[in-house]
C-alpha cells in the first residue's frame, strides 16, 4: 500500500460498471457449470443419478464453504456429498466421486499452469530464485499427479496399502478404531476402482477440467482489458500465479495470500500495484458472490429436510 498510486487506482476503479461485474458472474458461472459437468460425469460412471441443477447447487455450496473456512479449499467436500446423499447411495461411493472430482479439478490447471510459468521464464527475465521456486514447486505437483494417475489405473491395491502403512503405528494404541477405518478405506478404494474402470470417462472428466481452466484464463483476459492493459500472454502468466496463492490457503478465503501474490505478479510485468489490487477486487465481487449463493442454497436445503422431516413424523 506504500507504493500504491491512490490517484492512479481511483481512476482505474471508477472504470469497472456493473455490466463488467456481470460479465465476471458469466464467467464464474461458465467455471461452475463446467465442473459441475466433470463432476456429473463421474457421479454417472458411479450409477448415482442426481440432476444437473442438484450436482451444480451442492458443488456451489461446497465452494462456499472451502472459501471461507481454514481448509486448504477442502472443508467444502464433505458439505458436497451430504447434499447428494440420499438412503440409495452410501457416502462411501459418494466420496470417491467428489475425491476423484477435487484431484481433477486441481491437476487439470496444469497445462495453463505451465503454459504461464514457461512464457514467464522465457520472456520476462525473472528471478533466478524465482524461476527455481516455480520449477520446485511445478515439478513436484506434476510428479504427484502423474504418480496418483499411474498408481490408480495400474495398481488396484495402492490406495489399500498406502493407508495399511499410515494407520500401522496406530494399531496397537486403538485397534478397534484402527479396523473401523481400515474396512471404510478398503470400501472406498473399491468405489474408486468402479469409477475409474472406464478410462474414458475419467480422461472425458479431465479434459473439461482443462476447459475450466482455460476459460479463467480468458476471464484473466477480460478483466485486463477493463484496465486497459491486455494481454494473452500475460494473461496465461497471472493464471500461473495461482499455484503461489494456494501456498496460503488455510486462510479463510486466501485473505491476504492472493492479494500479496496478484500485487506482486502484477508489479513484475510492469502493469502497477493500483491494477494488480482491482484486478483481486473484481476477482473477489465474483467469489464473494458464489459464497452468498451457495450458503442461501445450504440454508434452503436445511429448511427443506426439516420440512420433510416433519411431515414424515406427522403420517
Amino acid at each position: 500500500l506504500r507504493i500504491l498510486d491512490f490517484n492512479q487506482f481511483k481512476r482505474n476503479i471508477r472504470i469497472i460498471k456493473p455490466s463488467n461485474i456481470a460479465v465476471i458472474l458469466l464467467f464464474q458461472s461458465a467455471v461452475y457449470i463446467l465442473g459441475s459437468l466433470h463432476w456429473s460425469v463421474l457421479l454417472k460412471q458411479a450409477g448415482i443419478k442426481r440432476s444437473f441443477l442438484s450436482i451444480l447447487r451442492a458443488r456451489i455450496s461446497g465452494f462456499s464453504v472451502s472459501y471461507i473456512t481454514p481448509s486448504f479449499y477442502l472443508g467444502g467436500e464433505p458439505v458436497r456429498a451430504s447434499l447428494l446423499k440420499d438412503d440409495k447411495v452410501t457416502y462411501n461411493r459418494l466420496f470417491a466421486t467428489v475425491t476423484l472430482d477435487k484431484y481433477i479439478e486441481l491437476f487439470s490447471k496444469f497445462p495453463a499452469v505451465v503454459a504461464g510459468l514457461s512464457l514467464l521464464i522465457i520472456l520476462f527475465d525473472p528471478a533466478v530464485s524465482l524461476i527455481i521456486i516455480s520449477g520446485i514447486i511445478t515439478g513436484s505437483l506434476i510428479g504427484i499427479f502423474l504418480f496418483l494417475l499411474i498408481k490408480l489405473f495400474n495398481d488396484k491395491t495402492f490406495i489399500d496399502r498406502f493407508f495399511k502403512n499410515l494407520l500401522r503405528p496406530l494399531a496397537k494404541l486403538k485397534p478397534g478404531t484402527v479396523v473401523r477405518l481400515y474396512r471404510i478405506i478398503r470400501d472406498f478404494e473399491k468405489e474408486v476402482g468402479i469409477i475409474i474402470r472406464e478410462k474414458k470417462y475419467f480422461y472425458l472428466a479431465t479434459a473439461i477440467g482443462v476447459l475450466v481452466s482455460f476459460i479463467e484464463v480468458l476471464q484473466t483476459y477480460y478483466i485486463l482489458s477493463l484496465l486497459h492493459s491486455q494481454n494473452l500472454i500475460k494473461s496465461f502468466v497471472i493464471f500461473s500465479s495461482t499455484i503461489f496463492s494456494a501456498v496460503f490457503t488455510f486462510i479463510p478465503a486466501n485473505l491476504g495470500g492472493m492479494e500479496s501474490v496478484n500485487l506482486f505478479i502484477f508489479t513484475l510485468l510492469g502493469f502497477g500495484v493500483g491494477r494488480g489490487l482491482i484486478y483481486t477486487i473484481i476477482l473477489r465481487i465474483g467469489h464473494l458472490s458464489f459464497v452468498a449463493l451457495g450458503l442461501f442454497n445450504l440454508m434452503l436445503s436445511r429448511i427443506v429436510k426439516k420440512r420433510k422431516g416433519k411431515k414424515a413424523q406427522f403420517f
